[in-house]
């Protein structure tokens, strides 16, 4: 991907993440009384939605150009530092334990990253990045890649919690996706058909 597509591309996608974050927080905030969410979290909601489509788009520009076995590598990566990134934004709000950003008591824990959302940054690099869809003119599938990683990639997370709300996947999943799918499309709309990536 050439520069003058990346940064268009990573703006577009942070911005609609930020406003789709702050749109899911607000509705946590508001329908979730028992967690006891301060206010702040909707802006902590707005960088965490942003940092997983920055890292999820970032990464996915640069695998497009990379074999399979770079961007194989680049999978799990995307999704473990996204999730690391912006679970540490919400975590400004939440105010719980720091210690498990600097070490982890036992070695299996090392996955909390995917489970803390960075499972949504990963399903759209699957897309995006490992399949080589960042630069498919059509906004059908975007919306389609973006959704589903937003519901699948969340689903984790809710069912963790100590009172499951598994099904708020699907709603945030879908403010989420289609944000950050017409985002990402509107990069790549006026594109030639011929030099998209399909």
């Amino acid at each position: 991907m050439d520069d003058r597509g990346l940064a268009p591309l990573l703006c577009r996608a942070a911005a609609a993440g930020a406003f789709a974050g702050a749109l899911n927080a607000a509705h946590c905030w508001a329908t979730l009384p028992d967690l006891k969410f301060a206010w702040h979290i909707v802006p902590a909601g707005a960088a965490h939605g942003a940092l997983l489509a920055l890292f999820a788009t970032l990464f996915s520009a640069l695998a497009l150009d990379r074999g399979v076995a770079v961007r194989l590598l680049l999978w799990p990566v995307a999704g473990w530092a996204a999730g690391y990134a912006s679970f540490a934004a919400l975590n400004l709000s939440l105010d719980w334990k720091w210690d498990m950003f600097a070490v982890w008591t036992e070695p299996a824990e090392a996955y909390w990253p995917f489970q803390a959302f960075g499972l949504v940054a990963a399903l759209a690099f699957f897309a995006w990045g490992l399949l080589r869809r960042l630069r498919a003119p059509r906004l059908v599938h975007h919306l389609a890649y973006a959704m589903a990683a937003g519901a699948g990639g969340s689903l984790w997370w809710w069912l963790s919690m100590e009172k499951p709300h598994w099904y708020y996947c699907i709603p945030h999943g879908v403010v989420w996706g289609t944000a950050v799918g017409l985002a990402v499309w509107s990069v790549y709309r006026d594109r030639a058909p011929e030099t998209a990536v399909t």
